[in-house]
Parts: C-alpha cells; structure tokens; sequence
C-alpha cells in the first residue's frame, strides 16, 4: 500500500520555501508582526498524538459545527416571501440579507485564519460556535427588519470561524497524502448544508412560523457549542503566541491582521488563481439555489414552500455521495503522482483531481440546467438528474482546492485557507444578490451561461498552476522515500 511506504520523508528546508515577500512591515518598530516558525512535518509521528478513534469523534464534531454556517446562508430562501410579509418589504430586499450574511463570511475568515494561527484551534472553534449561537437567537427574535439584517450578518461573521478551522484541524490530525478523505468530511457540510437549508425551511414555514427556521438554528449550534466544549482539543503543532512575550501579543495580532499582509500573500498568482476557482463554484453553487423559489416554482407550478425545498434534496444526495469519492480520489492523485515523480510530492499535483470534474462535468449541468429552464423543457426528472449531477461534481472538485491550501504552506496554512475563503465568499454574496435581478434582466439561460463561462475561465487558471506555467508559492515540494506501487 502506497500509504505505508511514505513513512521515510524528507522536507526541503522549510525556510527555503518561505517567501520573504510576503513579510510586510508593521510599520511599528517595537511590535513584530507575529509569525510561525515553519515546521518539518516530515516526521509523521506528529499525526500519532491522537488514537484513531479520538480523530473520529473530533471530525464528527467539527462536521456538525462545519454545516453550521452553510446551512442558515439558505435556510431561509424557502421562506422569504414569508418573512419579506412579516417585515412590510420585498423578496429582493430579504435577499440581500442572505448576501450580507455571506459577505460577513468572507470577510471574517482573514480575521479568524490569523487568530488561529497565532492563538491556536480550539480558541477560535469555540468563541465561533458560541458567538454563532447567540446571534442565531438574535435572528429568531428580531423584532423589525434592521435588526434581522445585523443579526444576520453577526452570525455570518462568527461562523466562518468554525469554516476555516475545522480544516486546519484536519491538517494537524493528518498526513498530506491522508488528509483529503477526512477534509472531504469536514468540508462537505459547505455544501451540503445549503442544499438541505431550503428543505428544512420550507418543511418548517409550511408548518409553522418563518422564526422557528432560526429557533432550530439555534438549537443546532447550541448542541454544537456543548460538543465542542467537550470534545475538542488543541490541535494546533504550534502557536504564533507561545514564542510572544505576553504584552507583546496584542500588539503582534493587530499587526497580523493587516490587510497588506492578506493582498501580498494573494498577490502569488497561483493562490489567486485557486481562490477564483473557489469562487467560480460558490458563485455558481449561491446562483444555482437563489432564484428556485422565484424561477422554478412558477414553471413546475410549485405552490408551497415544502414543494420547493423538496427540489434542493436533488443536488443535496448528489454532494453527499460525492463526500464518499472527492476526498478519496483526490488522495490517489497525489500518490499516483508521488510514483510518477519517483517519490517527490507536489502540493499542485493534487489539483490534477478537479479536471474532468471541473472542467466538463459542472459546465455542462449548468448549461442544461439554465436553458432547459429558460425554455420550460424536461420537467421535473431532467431537472432532477441535472441538480444531482452537479452536486456531485461540485463535491469532487472542493476536497483537491481545500487540501492544496493546507498543503502549499502548512505554517500558514489557515492565513491561506482564509484569504480563499474571503475571496470565495465575496463571490456568493454576489451570486447570492445578483441572481435575481440578473435573471429578471436577461433570463435563467443566459444567467447560466454567463456563470459557466467564469467556471471555464477560472479552470484554465487551475491548469497554468498544475503545469507550472506562473510562479509556484514557495516553490514546496516534498520528497518521499521510495514507494511501492501497492494500491
């Protein structure tokens, strides 16, 4: 088995593959900017601080706090109409909510990847989870529309940090060449959780209030706040504070989270290139969902919001049986790599993996999906199979961009994961507000259209970086002892 014979490692210098354009002066000569030493993850005893059933409770935990965030960007989409009635507004205006709050997402992701960094996982897991708790309640109980708008973006803030840390767990429990298949796990709740947001929404605004959408929002990170509480460690190899004098540290994590830091880190070409391919999807994945209610609905005559959210269970199972190969599949690729380059791992190799997935597979169901749509054609069943199949491929391609961030550079693997999370979501905020009215001005078809041809831009980008046509962050490489080519 090649995951048994890539025990003999050996890490290039690990401050060769620092770049020392990224180290942006504070400004301030007697406060540093906190940094993490980088460290040789080539003795894979690190991994063995937890027993193998110890990195399942910790992942089945940050699997329920992981959906958290996802789940309430649409639980609320079935039930717009409902809740625009109850505040005296319209749809559109309800809908910018839903931006506002994936906009808060991204932009505090940079802010919660730095703390992580330097305070470790298991400060910014639980102040996440909990901060998402008492805003969620704050939604549920918001008496006009002002207040709905600044609970909702509250709580975007606070759970993006649950996002960004669970995978930096991820790397900390487990090897390169192992960590995918766990972070397939972790990560599929992004996606997931949208989809089975409306499903819910609609079963609970069919029934009852729009609130209780937001009651059980509450309810879910309430149980996940107690088991994270009580289950989940620090994880973190090392932390930026411990090598801080204490009244230094304040000033060392406001000079971290300096926004120049977040623009030169991404003005390395291949990150950004990566960072646009994440948001290709998301932009997709926000513009695919937003407008069913509005769109689909009139067409396949849906009268009740259950009707609706009984759709998104299509690209839902699609996302959820992908969680079973993305990650698995993304792992081979970087073994079969590892064989071809006679035991030399590359962080890019593990891009090789969205290919056909991103590159045929998310186009070609976004083009059917939007002009079969726009022409009334197929009914229900194409639609169906349509939505299944690009929840499926969406989910093969999200474990092989997540897993390069970790891999690209581990000591500032969450200031990276972050920055792309930042990036990505500013893009489903967008796709979140401008689904709408784009459809309305130019209709669901060339909506789609336009949404493929980004995905298409964006996956060229992925190919110049895992051939090596623009600069490589770091240049990190790892070789390998020689593997055997056992499956």
């Amino acid at each position: 088995m090649i995951a048994k014979e890539l025990h003999n490692t050996a890490v290039v210098d690990a401050d060769k593959t620092r770049d020392p354009q990224l180290d942006v002066p504070s400004g301030d000569t007697d406060v540093e900017v906190a940094e993490q030493r980088p460290f040789d993850d080539s003795d894979e005893s690190i991994y063995d601080r937890f027993a193998n059933r110890r990195k399942v409770l910790i992942c089945v935990v940050l699997v329920l706090c992981g959906i958290l965030a996802p789940i309430a960007t649409t639980g609320s989409l079935t039930a717009v109409p409902e809740i625009a009635k109850s505040f005296h507004t319209t749809g559109s205006i309800i809908n910018i909510s839903n931006g506002l709050y994936t906009g808060a997402m991204g932009i505090s992701a940079f802010v919660w990847g730095v703390i992580s960094s330097l305070g470790g996982r298991k400060v910014v897991l639980l102040s996440s989870v909990v901060s998402f708790f008492l805003f969620s309640l704050g939604c549920a109980l918001s008496p006009n529309l002002a207040a709905f708008f600044t609970f909702r973006a509250l709580s975007g803030f606070s759970g993006t940090g649950l996002l960004v840390c669970g995978p930096a767990v991820i790397g900390d429990l487990y090897k390169p060449t192992e960590r995918a298949t766990a972070l397939a796990w972790i990560m599929s709740g992004t996606l997931i959780g949208p989809a089975l947001g409306p499903l819910i929404g609609g079963v609970i605004v069919t029934y009852s209030s729009w609130r209780n959408i937001y009651w059980f929002q509450t309810a879910m990170s309430g149980l996940a706040s107690a088991l994270a509480i009580g289950f989940i460690p620090e994880t973190a190899h090392q932390r930026g504070w411990d090598s801080m004098p204490k009244d230094k540290r304040i000033g060392g994590t406001l000079a971290a989270l300096n926004p120049l830091r977040l623009l030169v880190l991404f003005s390395k070409i291949d990150l950004l290139l990566v960072a646009l391919a994440s948001s290709s999807l998301l932009w997709n994945m926000y513009g695919f969902f937003t407008p069913i209610v509005y769109v689909i609905n009139p067409r396949l005559h849906f009268t009740t919001p259950l009707q609706s959210g009984l759709f998104y269970l299509a690209p839902g199972s699609g996302y959820l049986l992908a969680t079973f190969f993305g990650g698995r599949y993304a792992d081979r690729t970087v073994k079969k790599w590892i064989l071809r380059r006679d035991g030399e791992r590359r962080p890019e190799d593990r891009l090789r993996a969205v290919v056909p997935w991103m590159g045929l597979g998310t186009p070609v169901c976004m083009l059917i999906y939007g002009w079969c749509l726009e022409y009334n054609r197929g009914g229900i069943p194409l639609l169906v199979i349509i939505m299944f199949i690009q929840g499926f491929t969406q989910l093969m391609i999200f474990p092989a961009l997540n897993t390069y961030c970790l891999d690209v550079m581990p000591s500032r693997s969450t200031e990276v994961l972050g920055g792309n999370f930042l990036i990505r979501y500013i893009f489903a905020a967008a796709g979140t507000s401008l689904a709408l009215p784009a459809i309305n001005g130019i209709g669901i078809g060339w909506f789609c259209t336009i949404s493929t041809i980004f995905i298409l831009v964006t996956f060229g980008g992925l190919l110049l970086v895992i051939h090596h046509k623009v600069p490589r962050f770091g240049r990190m490489k790892q070789s390998v002892g020689k593997v055997g080519k056992g499956g």
